[in-house]
């Protein structure tokens, strides 16, 4: 779970928690490469716009070495929906503010994908 903003991020742990999941939450993208090299993860919760490296390096990183984890990856932002034209092939986009429920709908069918 990849989120810059203190409350989301605690929500959305605390949602994914709620589906079954461990979760290591962190902070921006740095972070988020950090773990991804070292961990395998059942879903990813990325947001686009964070500081030092934003989401979608992030996603361009998982494209070009772990391409089948995009298939679990929920991508979040609070950008236009035209942003979502240029996310890559994920499993689901979220804009914020999103609905808790749907949250926790793209978590179990993004991990079960």
């Amino acid at each position: 779970m990849c989120e810059d903003d203190a409350p989301i991020r605690a929500l959305v742990t605390r949602v994914v928690q709620r589906e079954g999941f461990e979760v290591d939450a962190v902070t921006d993208g740095v972070e988020a490469l950090e773990k991804l090299s070292a961990d395998g993860y059942d879903l990813l919760v990325i947001d686009l716009m964070m500081p030092r490296v934003d989401g979608m390096e992030v996603l361009r990183k998982l494209r070009d070495e772990r391409p089948a984890n995009l298939k679990h990856a929920i991508v979040m932002t609070a950008a236009s929906d035209s942003v979502a034209a240029f996310v890559e092939p994920v499993c689901t986009f979220l804009r914020k503010p999103f609905d808790i429920d749907r949250l926790a709908s793209a978590v179990r069918s993004c991990a079960r994908s």
